[in-house]
């Protein structure tokens, strides 16, 4: 092509037809959504960091989800070696990070500074409503108790003893279908039990999720409902279906689902029934001003990701944003741990972006040192 050309395409795509495309030679490489490459050892990441370009941009809203090697997954992009190798990172950064340590994080933070850019939607969108965010907790009802106590008594006795004998735990196959069993509990035990009769008056969060959706259609406003597990949407559309209250609902499986968004922002429906990993990114659901987190994910980054579909360009209205958390179980862990990830980010994004763009040429010998 003896033109200038623009080519869009998608990190599977790319990834599929890595020994064609790398071939071409790019002037810029811009990669949308670049958390896409944070795990490195990864065939979409790997094919991503093959590609033959003179400049590089990447543009994420979570340049760190989970831990601190994502971002080094990102800079082995923009610039290979500038954050050293994975092992030199891992021991200089992550490892000191996950402890606390400032230092590091000012460390991290100075270096990466003079390549990155950072605008707030507050900077961008400045007449964006207010976004209230709250904390409410609830307690086990009865059955849930006993699910739970059961689950715990035979499973997590169950890695007890594998730990204690020494045996090779997989976290994907031992304990994250532990975790995922008892989070489901505390959403609602029919999960569990698959006896979905009644839907209503065993589980208090549900419950008060459910009175809280039906205050909000009193007041003539909309809600979107966000979990990551099907079989409580399953259970929010049987109690919607009871009792009156229309809804559209997308998840991964979901057809046509932008005909379903434009009804709801044209207000069709009361509620939105949303997965949220397939929700989390790329739609606008702007005619609601209520957002319910039923449960929590992993990482701060993505429940911020899905709130954002509400509260963004077009929003007109306060958003309220309530995360319903069950007292006495995993979820206390988990806001905790939620809580230390976003402190995490702003010790190292935060500052990184909050300092004065300017720097000395002592500042930048020293910054562009290679690491040990």
């Amino acid at each position: 092509i003896s033109k200038p050309h623009i080519i869009i395409s998608t990190y599977e795509t790319i990834s599929n037809d890595i020994s064609i495309v790398k071939k071409v030679p790019l002037f810029f490489l811009v990669l949308d959504e670049a958390s896409k490459i944070k795990n490195p050892k990864t065939k979409r990441s790997l094919a991503i960091k093959s590609l033959n370009s003179i400049h590089r941009i990447a543009l994420t809203g979570t340049p760190i989800e989970n831990r601190p090697s994502e971002l080094w997954s990102i800079f082995d992009f923009l610039m290979k070696g500038y954050l050293g190798r994975y092992g030199t990172f891992t021991r200089l950064f992550e490892e000191p990070l996950n402890s606390g340590s400032d230092k590091k994080a000012q460390v991290l933070s100075n270096r990466i500074r003079p390549f990155m850019l950072r605008r707030l939607k507050s900077d961008v969108a400045k007449d964006l409503p207010e976004k209230i965010e709250m904390d409410e907790w609830c307690e086990l009802t009865e059955e849930q108790k006993s699910l739970y106590g059961q689950i715990q008594d035979k499973e997590v006795s169950v890695i007890r003893n594998m730990l204690i004998t020494g045996e090779k735990l997989n976290y994907t196959k031992n304990i994250l279908p532990i975790l995922t069993k008892l989070k489901q509990v505390c959403d609602h035990p029919a999960i569990i039990t698959k006896n979905n009769e009644p839907v209503l008056g065993r589980s208090e969060k549900f419950d008060m999720v459910f009175k809280k959706v039906k205050n909000i259609r009193k007041l003539g406003e909309h809600v979107i409902l966000f979990s990551h597990f099907l079989g409580t949407l399953d259970l929010f559309e049987a109690a919607f279906k009871q009792n009156g209250i229309t809804y559209i609902r997308i998840d991964g499986s979901t057809q046509n689902r932008q005909k379903y968004i434009d009804e709801f922002n044209q207000g069709k429906y009361n509620a939105a029934l949303c997965s949220l990993m397939a929700c989390c990114y790329g739609i606008t659901l702007t005619q609601a001003n209520h957002v319910i987190h039923v449960d929590r994910w992993w990482n701060p980054a993505v429940e911020d990701q899905a709130t954002d579909r509400v509260h963004r360009i077009g929003q007109d209205k306060t958003v309220y944003v309530y995360r319903i958390l069950t007292m006495g179980t995993l979820e206390e862990k988990i806001a905790t741990l939620l809580n230390r990830k976003r402190q995490l980010f702003e010790k190292v994004i935060g500052q990184a972006t909050q300092q004065n763009m300017e720097w000395t040429k002592e500042e930048l010998l020293e910054l562009l040192k290679p690491l040990d």
